[in-house]
């Protein structure tokens, strides 16, 4: 027979070591960070949904100081935007008349010396709203399937409850 203090202080052990495996384990998961460089060159959109005739803002960072920024909506020059000291850049367009709702690309270029350029995704709707709406109802309500089942397991329980105490009197 094990003696308990050496038991404890086995089970002490393992929790000790499993605890510092999971702790290792999370911090090999986070992201490394390298001071002196910033996030790489991108552009975000404000709103990725539209409504024709609306407007959109692109934005853009980490792009080279005081270069002029060309953005595109779906193949042609919307506008160009000049990157400000900290390397951000930013440009609001209305959506040129007659787009048709559909999905569409906003492309800029000359962010960085050297070429290259970012896009990111825009939905173009029509109508006044950028929401879809309420979805249709297509189903039946679990609550009342739910409902019933605890109301059966509750009686199930009262139920044996009661036979397991009639069976203890019986006996007596």
């Amino acid at each position: 027979m094990i003696p308990r203090s050496l038991s404890k202080a086995v089970l002490l052990c393992s929790v000790l070591l499993l605890s510092f495996g999971f702790a290792s384990a999370a911090s090999a998961q986070g992201t490394t960070t390298v001071t002196g460089y910033g996030p790489p060159p991108g552009i975000t959109v404000d709103d990725s949904t539209v409504v024709q005739g609306g407007n959109i803002t692109v934005r853009g960072q980490s792009c080279t100081v005081g270069s002029t920024v060309t953005v595109t909506f779906a193949g042609g020059q919307v506008g160009t935007a000049l990157v400000g000291a900290n390397g951000t850049w930013s440009l609001t367009f209305p959506v040129p008349a007659g787009t048709v709702p559909g999905s569409y690309t906003v492309t800029e270029s000359g962010c960085v010396a050297g070429g290259g350029s970012q896009s990111a995704g825009v939905v173009v709707v029509s109508g006044g709203s950028t929401t879809t709406g309420n979805l249709p109802y297509t189903g039946s309500s679990t609550d009342t399937p739910l409902r019933v089942g605890f109301v059966l397991l509750a009686v199930g329980s009262l139920l044996v409850f009661a036979a397991s105490r009639r069976k203890a009197a019986a006996s007596q």
